[in-house]
């Protein structure tokens, strides 16, 4: 993940509800609802709450693993994960803040570039994304 905006987008984060975790967005797929886990940002005691080993045992994807063991919950709704977590996208858009995020060639599709993927300006214009 690679920004030359992210002084900027620490320091404007900075003034989010620091009683949760800031990440970009929420994600909505067929498999479940979680978030996308590619910026995290916290206090330290949330964020050392809320990162633990995943056992290899264990078939959920990181996110719904990260976000059932720091809540204590299964299968959160989006309103739950509102209650934990400040969505960031609409601060990166007024800003003009963007992030490249390298991703091999399978994730090709028409709506972005490979292997060099816009997350702001393409990978959260999916259907998929929620904040």
């Amino acid at each position: 993940m690679l920004t030359p905006d992210y002084n900027k987008y620490i320091e404007l984060i900075q003034n989010f509800n620091n009683d949760k975790i800031t990440v970009l967005v929420g994600i909505e797929t067929d498999d479940g609802i979680y978030y996308l886990q590619i910026m995290e940002y916290g206090n330290l005691k949330n964020m050392c709450r809320f990162y633990n080993l995943q056992s290899v045992h264990d078939e959920r994807y990181p996110e719904k693993f990260l976000m059932e063991q720091y809540t204590n919950k299964i299968n959160l709704t989006r309103d739950e994960i509102k209650e934990i977590f400040n969505f960031s996208l609409t601060t990166c858009i007024e800003n003009n803040i963007e992030f490249i995020w390298h991703r091999p060639p399978g994730w090709k599709r028409d709506d972005v570039t490979i292997p060099d993927m816009r997350v702001i300006n393409e990978y959260c214009k999916s259907e998929f994304i929620w904040i």
